[in-house]
């Protein structure tokens, strides 16, 4: 009988045994499926989401108008590529002409956090960034900027800010974005 118990307690050593060995074994390939998947996970930080941005406007006739270009979803910030500005009104003959400008439009480019105002305001609002200025008329206008010079972040609007056109003006505004998602910075542990 003691045989018996003995061969018992070896065969139940021995699957305890091969239990921890299987269990070592499944937490070595959970780890390395961790790893695996964070490996192959992009980073948002560096692989952006190429937005096209667009508006348009027609012009009343006031001081300013205001192209709208909206800004970036709850969570993410834009880091602005280009942007061209141009007059797409209907010449003679029915088509656009956008290598033919008028000579006294000069247009803007801000960062509002505020509530866009409305056509036909008196002066530029406050902003809270100016991305580009002129003093003298500058349409067409086609702007270029390198990475992080230009961010737009989550409750910001991009806004193209037009003075000096008359009445019926077509005007249009396009360019690129690249699309981040915002994250909390990396803690360091000393």
């Amino acid at each position: 009988m003691s045989v018996d118990v003995d061969k018992g307690i070896g065969v139940r050593a021995s699957f305890e045994v091969l239990l921890g060995q299987l269990s070592q074994t499944m937490g070595q390939v959970s780890e390395t499926m961790t790893k695996l998947h964070k490996f192959l996970t992009p980073n948002p930080r560096i692989s952006p989401i190429v937005r096209p941005i667009r508006g348009t406007v027609v012009s009343d006739g006031s001081t300013y108008v205001y192209i709208n270009l909206g800004g970036p979803a709850s969570g993410r910030y834009w880091d602005l590529r280009r942007l061209s500005v141009l007059r797409t009104t209907l010449a003679a003959g029915g088509f656009a002409d956008a290598l033919t400008q008028p000579a006294s439009v000069i247009a803007v480019v801000v960062i509002m956090a505020s509530r866009v105002p409305n056509a036909g305001t008196a002066n530029l609002t406050a902003f809270d960034d100016l991305v580009s200025s002129a003093s003298a008329a500058n349409t067409p206008l086609s702007l270029v900027w390198s990475a992080h010079e230009v961010t737009i972040r989550t409750n910001q609007n991009l806004v193209v800010a037009i003075k000096g056109t008359t009445s019926s003006d077509q005007y249009l505004a396009s360019g690129q974005a690249e699309e981040y998602i915002e994250s909390l910075p990396e803690t360091v542990v000393a």
